[in-house]
């Protein structure tokens, strides 16, 4: 009976360790979030040339964060264009949806951040031209 169940047990870790090797499908919702740090990613190097990367350097810590790997993208991907019901499109329309979305926060909170600058600008030269003696400024 021992050795009965010692089998089971070596069976059970064979195919835990076989489940363990098969690259992982990325759900959709994870996959847009993946997309969209690739993205930011990319605009970030796009914007400071200096950086000379190799772009599977730059994806695979983005991969990394959310526990995938390159093989996982890659079997994702492939069964994105095996299954007809299954449409790329539909991720990539959420990414662009949301960063849409942080771009107009973005956007608003300039808005309001050059506002705040301009009426203290104005209350400061106000209250320094009611001064009744002109301040000059004076370099060291």
């Amino acid at each position: 009976m021992k050795k009965f169940y010692r089998i089971i047990a070596t069976l059970g870790c064979v195919v835990a360790l076989i489940a363990c090797n098969r690259p992982q499908m990325i759900s959709n919702k994870e996959l847009a979030e993946i997309f969209h740090d690739a993205m930011l990613v990319n605009a970030y190097i796009q914007h400071n040339r200096q950086v000379e990367l190799d772009s599977m350097n730059i994806y695979e810590p983005i991969l990394a964060k959310y526990g995938y790997t390159k093989e996982d993208m890659q079997y994702t991907l492939e069964n994105f264009l095996r299954q007809k019901s299954a449409h790329l499109s539909d991720v990539i329309t959420d990414v662009n949806d949301r960063l849409a979305r942080e771009a107009a926060a973005l956007r608003a909170a300039v808005v309001r951040v050059d506002t705040v600058r301009n009426v203290a600008q104005r209350r400061a030269r106000r209250t320094i031209f009611e001064l009744e003696k002109p301040i000059v400024a004076k370099s060291k």
